[in-house]
This record gives C-alpha cells, structure tokens and sequence, in this order.
C-alpha cells in the first residue's frame, strides 16, 4: 500500500509515482489507489487536480504541488513527463500546460475586470492604471550618455564617409592619369603659354 510521507508520495520499491495518482491510468494490478482525475470535474470516488488547480485564485505551482502530492520535487519530476506537461490526448487530458495558460489568462481577465469595476465606481487611481495599461509605453528623453554616444557614431560615420571620399576621388584621379597616359603614349600635353 502507498502512503503520503513529506517527501511524496512512493511505491512500495520507494520510488515516486506519477500516473498512478489518477483514475484514468488505474491498473488493476497496482497496490496503489488513484486519488485524483485528470477531467475538469470531480467523479463520486477522485478528487479533480484541474479544480484544485484553477478553483483557488490564490493557489500557485508551489501550493498545488503541496495539496496535490505532498512533494515540490516530486512535482517538478511529473512536469518533466511529456504527457502530464504536454498532455495525453487518448485519455482526453490537455497537460498541466494548458492549465497553467488557463489560469494565467483567467488571473488578467481578474485583473481586468477589478479595475473596471474601481474605475466606474469613481476609483480615479484606478482609471489611471487601466488607462496606462491600454497606451503603448514610450520612452522619455534620452540621457546624456545615450546623446553623446549617438553624437559619436554619427562623427565615426561622417568620418569614414569622407575618408572614403577621398579614397574613391584618388582612385578616380590615378585612374583618369593612367588612361590619358595610355592614350597618348608618354606625349605631354602643352596648355596655354607653355606651347612656345
């Protein structure tokens, strides 16, 4: 027979168990009596971890964990089994993933209508905060550092942009000398009163 220590909950061989706490993976063989269900709501002999989970607002991973198995690291190690995380689709359960998403958007939508609530009873704090909450956050006037940062860079790039400037109008120069040299083969050309 199983029992509940501080440390979780164990198989007669001490090992911790993971499946055998629900009802949908009850084996006929097992010593162990399932507790719990993984449906979202609770049959006449097993309590619902869903319910446990999402019925108490005030519950998090930590205090299910507690309630649930009696253990935190015995919980961490069910998060870590693909089909309690990710859920099992033959036995119709979503994954504690999906419980977690649930509640989270539940939680906001808590939130949400708080605020409203205190918002229409002339709470002006509490306009405020949800008046925040819907504007896109913009950011203030940079600090100096930031200033003098980008001043920097914008000297860096003139810089480089003239050096190449100047580098693309000697390339250009050599360029344009070597073809007039090309053209008239080592001939010097006379301008103005040279030509004497």
């Amino acid at each position: 027979m199983t029992e509940i220590k501080k440390d979780g909950i164990r198989d007669d061989k001490g090992r911790y168990i993971s499946k055998e706490f629900f009802y949908e993976y009850r084996n006929a063989e097992s010593t162990i009596i399932p507790k719990w269900t993984l449906k979202r709501y609770n049959l006449p002999e097993y309590k619902s971890a869903y319910l446990l989970y999402m019925d108490d607002d005030t519950i998090n991973d930590y205090d299910f964990a507690m309630k649930f198995c009696g253990s935190y690291e015995q919980f961490k190690k069910m998060l870590e089994y693909k089909w309690f995380y990710e859920g099992d689709p033959n036995r119709g359960f979503s994954g504690f993933k999906s419980w977690q998403e649930e509640k989270t958007l539940k939680e906001e939508m808590i939130v949400k209508s708080s605020k409203i609530a205190l918002a229409r009873a002339g709470n002006v704090q509490a306009l405020k905060m949800w008046d925040d909450g819907l504007r896109d956050k913009k950011r203030g006037r940079p600090s100096k550092e930031e200033v003098n940062r980008s001043i920097e860079k914008d000297k860096d790039a003139k810089n480089t942009l003239i050096a190449r400037r100047k580098r693309l109008t000697a390339d250009r120069k050599r360029r344009v000398e070597k073809e007039n040299e090309q053209k008239f083969n080592g001939l010097r050309i006379v301008k103005g009163n040279d030509a004497a």
